[in-house]
């Protein structure tokens, strides 16, 4: 290589040290690798300067996908030397540096998004690759700043609606800030919440419900989504989610339909109240309301308007949602009976609630109010509750509490009733959760009887039971929590038996410790006992589960009639049906652990979003467990699917 300002020339060497020809040979060898190895690193590190602007975007996916920070800090610079107001830039730069250990550079970085429009406050808090800067109070009181603006912002976004009449709750913005065509109104009333559009032929939104708690300054997780879609004459309304859990159920109740008002044609969508539960006037009076609205330009993309502008709207998953609140004063022309509940989960602790009646022309009845088992019959009375009310016109409110510290552990419901002396009737109920923190102490415990192979599924639930406590909704329906209560007690009984929980039949659900986060919970349909013990596992892996679940259930009943084949379905933890890293090395752990939780067993892989190279990367690490790979894995129809899958897989039995 020609000298440069550089590099130094070498000296000759000296005649004592001239090499012979083999040597020669070999120095001409490694020369000629290193060129080889020059050449590679510029083709895998292309100089920024000269990449295209999508060029450059994706080789900083790449390499932040890759984790090659140094590489990818270099890109971003390159990218902010040419946008450098993009906020999302600033975003990546100070991840890249908070993982190099540039604290100063992540600051100053995380400072500049900020300013450049960034707002997910809740990422801020929570991305594991600032996780450098938790501690740091320069980036704390950022955070504390951003969320001040945006609880300000909400603030000012607050309407006061009037029971019974249509309100604009204000313009949809487009992402380069202008202003929808669609032109919306809603109204609240007695039987639910109501939606107008007017201005799209054929829209596609999504509407937000919120009811969120007092400290909820500017998004709340306890949000109901709704879809409504117009294709010329046919409309569909979906329900997407509640709090905590994903839906996406077509409901015909929610279809929209058109009409014509004040000569214009608009879609109205109607969402009851029932849909909210327990959440509704008059106890509840703060709710708040997201839409919006998806089309596709003239270039084919799609565009997304915004009632309120939020980060996390793309994601279907549950979690904290943006909203215009609401203030809803009680109206109506009907009486209304409501109670709030502090927690439907009781403890030691007595229960506090309160009934709100909205009686417009006042009056006067009996109103009895208690706690029952599930049969109906009445245990716990709350006191001064039950006897004759007046009621003035307008909202009446009464503050009880009952004490449940004497039931055993288990369902109950707390019911009111108010009967009007003009013989109307109105009634109100939920179910409760009688639990005792010494429970788990008792579980861990029965856990000594169990198998070793057994013992996560039990763990897996305890844990469920655990997050269920401390993040579910207080007011929320506790029979799913009380089901995984008695599933744990089930298992722990079956282990003291000497049962196996697997060899139960049936689907089971069990866990395993597959590294990363906590337990990996998988699905197996067993065959009937007394079928083939040796029956292959046909293990269906898929990251987001969503085709995969529905051929799982399919497949269930020919399972259980054919006794060929096992199957089995771990949630795999991938991002949206992405098949990343973390879910292929859980894939793996699923691949090694079924032969050693159903002995004798081989396993068939079928993947659902999955490329195939990572099938066969599992073969061949476990040839010896992995029996064969279906390689014709797009299902249109579960069913279809499963009939196809368990052919194969009773031919491919060894």
């Amino acid at each position: 290589m020609p000298a440069t300002p550089w590099t130094s020339p070498s000296p000759p060497p000296s005649p004592s040290a001239e090499p012979g020809p083999s040597r020669r040979r070999a120095r001409l060898l490694v020369c000629a690798l290193a060129a080889l190895s020059c050449a590679a690193a510029a083709v895998a590190a292309p100089v920024p300067s000269r990449l295209g602007d999508d060029d450059l975007r994706r080789e900083i996916g790449r390499r932040l996908r890759e984790g090659d920070l140094a590489p990818a800090r270099e890109l971003i610079e390159e990218a902010l030397r040419r946008r450098p107001d993009d906020p999302l830039l600033h975003y990546n730069a100070a991840c890249v540096a908070a993982r190099l250990a540039d604290t100063a550079a992540a600051l100053d970085a995380v400072r500049a998004a900020v300013e450049h429009g960034y707002d997910d406050a809740r990422g801020l808090r929570g991305d594991p690759d600032l996780a450098a800067l938790r501690a740091d109070p320069v980036f704390t009181g950022l955070i504390g700043d951003l969320e001040r603006r945006l609880a300000a912002a909400a603030a000012g976004r607050a309407l006061r609606p009037r029971w019974g009449d249509w309100f604009d709750p204000g313009p949809l913005v487009e992402a380069d800030g202008s202003a929808s065509p669609l032109r919306l109104s809603l109204m609240v009333d007695d039987l639910g919440w109501h939606l107008r559009a007017a201005g799209e032929p054929a829209p596609v939104l999504e509407l937000t419900l919120a009811a969120p708690d007092s400290g909820d300054a500017y998004d709340t997780a306890r949000v109901w989504r709704f879809g409504f879609e117009a294709q010329s004459a046919t409309t569909v309304g979906r329900a997407l989610a509640q709090p905590g859990r994903l839906l996406d159920l077509t409901v015909l109740e929610l279809a929209p339909a058109w009409r014509d008002v004040d000569g214009r044609r608009v879609l109205q969508a109607d969402i009851p109240w029932s849909y909210l539960q327990p959440y509704a006037p008059p106890a509840d009076t703060l709710f708040g309301v997201a839409v919006a609205l998806q089309r596709r330009d003239a270039d084919g993309r799609t565009r997304t308007a915004q009632l309120v502008p939020d980060p996390r709207r793309a994601d279907p998953r549950p979690g904290p949602r943006r909203y215009v609140p609401l203030t809803l004063p009680p109206g109506g022309e009907r009486p209304r009976l409501q109670v709030k509940v502090g927690s439907t989960v009781v403890g030691t602790k007595p229960l506090d609630f309160t009934i709100a009646v909205w009686a417009p022309g006042g009056g006067a009845g009996r109103l009895i109010a208690g706690i029952g088992d599930t049969a109906g019959h009445e245990l716990v009375a709350s006191g001064g509750t039950g006897g004759r009310v007046t009621l003035a016109p307008g909202l009446t409110t009464w503050t009880r509490t009952a004490d449940l510290a004497a039931l055993a552990m288990g369902p109950y419901r707390l019911e009111a009733v108010l009967e009007l002396d003009d013989g109307t009737r109105l009634s109100w109920y939920t179910g409760l959760a009688r639990f005792y923190q010494d429970w788990f102490g008792d579980a861990h415990d029965g856990t000594k009887f169990l198998a070793e192979v057994d013992r996560p599924a039990v763990d897996y639930r305890l844990d469920l039971i655990r997050t269920d406590l401390s993040e579910r909704d207080r007011r929320a329906d506790p029979s799913s929590l009380l089901m995984t209560v008695f599933e744990v007690e089930d298992c722990l009984r079956r282990g003291a038996d000497g049962a196996s929980v697997l060899a139960d039949g049936g689907v089971t659900v069990t866990a395993l410790d597959a590294g990363g986060d906590g337990w990996l919970p998988v699905r197996v349909a067993l065959p009937p006992a007394g079928a083939d013990a040796s029956a292959p596992v046909l293990l269906l892996l898929e990251p987001g589960g969503a085709a995969a679940a529905r051929v799982f259930d399919a497949l269930t009943p020919l399972t259980m009639e054919g006794g060929a084949f096992a199957v089995a379905l771990p949630s795999l933890r991938g991002d949206l049906g992405r098949w990343n890293p973390a879910a292929s090395a859980e894939a793996a752990a699923v691949v090694d652990w079924l032969p050693r939780a159903l002995p004798g067993r081989r396993v068939l892989l079928v993947g659902f979003g999955a490329e195939t190279a990572r099938l066969d990367e599992l073969q061949r690490a476990q040839p010896g467990i992995v029996a064969g790979v279906f390689r014709d894995a797009s299902p249109v129809a579960a069913a279809d699917a499963a009939r196809s899958l368990a052919a194969w897989a009773k031919a491919s039995t060894p």
